[in-house]
Parts: structure tokens; sequence; C-alpha cells
């Protein structure tokens, strides 16, 4: 009898227990549905980049180029048969900012793919004939025709497998001035503890914000280096 009166006093507690697993399950099911979401978008990525670093004609003259051995040079490069133009390729920057105001920090929900739907740090890649600040003020106003004012460098980031080098600011919003553009379906600003972890689009947006509330606590600034592999 008492071994019985001891399995039913433990029914409920091992069933509770149950639950908590349950739950638990759960959510690192919806993570890591998320994170093969994000490995999705970036093996689609490398896949466009690596495409679109094979070269088959010179930019230069039209005739077809090869990849070979370059003297002094470290790796072989594509080089044009007809004018010999040595064609080097290097990593795509992106830049962005992150609006603060207060004690709120903006993101945008991303209107357009990749990853249509999810928050984001304002960014894009740079334009040639800008330096990397007025990419980054240019990019917040495409995104929500804000006007910010940078205050500091915060975070270089890298992607190798697919050639990105992420670069993102601090920056103070001029106004709450903001509008819906189409490169954003809604804009809003966000205290540390409204931060939509889950709904991140990007690593490089989530490691700016998380490096951002960190310095905060301290009352420190600092530029931070970052980098994704898988």
């Amino acid at each position: 009898m008492v071994k019985l009166y001891i399995f039913y006093q433990l029914v409920p507690y091992f069933t509770a227990q149950r639950a908590v697993l349950h739950h638990i399950l759960i959510h690192f099911t919806a993570q890591r549905a998320v994170l093969h979401h994000i490995l999705i978008h970036f093996a689609a990525q490398r896949a466009v980049l690596l495409n679109a670093n094979i070269l088959k004609f010179c930019s230069k003259c039209g005739h077809e180029v090869t990849l070979k051995p370059v003297p002094d040079d470290h790796r072989p490069r594509y080089v044009c048969d007809n004018c010999e133009t040595i064609h080097y390729q290097n990593p795509n920057i992106v830049t962005g900012a992150l609006p603060i105001w207060e004690d709120k920090v903006m993101l945008c929900k991303r209107g357009i793919e990749p990853r249509k739907g999810y928050w984001n740090v304002p960014g894009g890649y740079m334009e040639n004939g800008e330096t990397v600040e007025a990419g980054a003020i240019r990019e917040v106003y495409e995104e929500t025709l804000s006007k910010i004012t940078i205050t500091s460098l915060h975070m270089v980031y890298s992607i190798p497998r697919i050639n990105q080098v992420y670069m993102h600011f601090l920056a103070d919003l001029q106004a709450l001035d903001y509008q819906l553009t189409p490169e954003s379906t809604e804009i809003k600003l966000f205290t540390e503890e409204e931060i939509p972890w889950d709904d991140i689009a990007f690593p490089s947006s989530k490691f700016t914000l998380k490096r951002y509330f960190e310095d905060r606590k301290k009352g420190i600034r600092q530029v931070h280096l970052g980098k994704f592999e898988w």
C-alpha cells in the first residue's frame, strides 16, 4: 500500500515534468526550423554568388577569359585571352545602421526577399562612389524615409562562404517621421524586452542587437567583430 501511495503521489510530478519537456522540445524544434530556413537562404545566396563569380567574358573587350595563375599572385585569376586584363573579384560590402531613439531601437519588417516578413536592421549593399557611412544613411532612408546621425561604428561581421562583409553603425534618429516604403511593410521602435528574437531576418542583425544591448548595460561603446559559418 505504501508503494502504491508513493506511486500515485509521483504521477502528477512526472506528468508535469513531461509537459515541461514537451514544451522545451517544441521550442527547439521551432528554433531548428528557423535556423534551417536561414541556412537554406544562405545556401541559395552562395549558389548565386558562386555562379556570379564564374566569368566567361572580359568586361573590357568582350573576349573570353581563362582562370589561370598570375605572376606574383597567390591564387588564380580570370585573365582575358585577348587583352590580358586581369579580373579581380572581391567580397561585397553590406552597410547599415541601428537607429536609436531614447531607450528604443528601430527595426524594419522586410517587404522584399530574401527573408520577406522578418525584422531587420536597415541595411544593404554599398553603391559605387559612396563612403560606408553615406551608404548606411542612404539605406536607412530608402527603407524608412528617416534621417539619422551616425555616432559610431558598431560591428564588422563576415560571411566568407557567400563573400559578404557587414558593417553596422549606431545612429541617432533625428525625428520620429519614419514612413513605410516598398522595402518595409512595418517599421517599429523596440525596447530590449520587446525585440522579436525569433523573427529576426539575419544572424548579422541579431549579432548587432545583442552586442548593442550588452554594451548599453555596461555603459560602453566598442567595435565588435563577428562571423557566420556553417
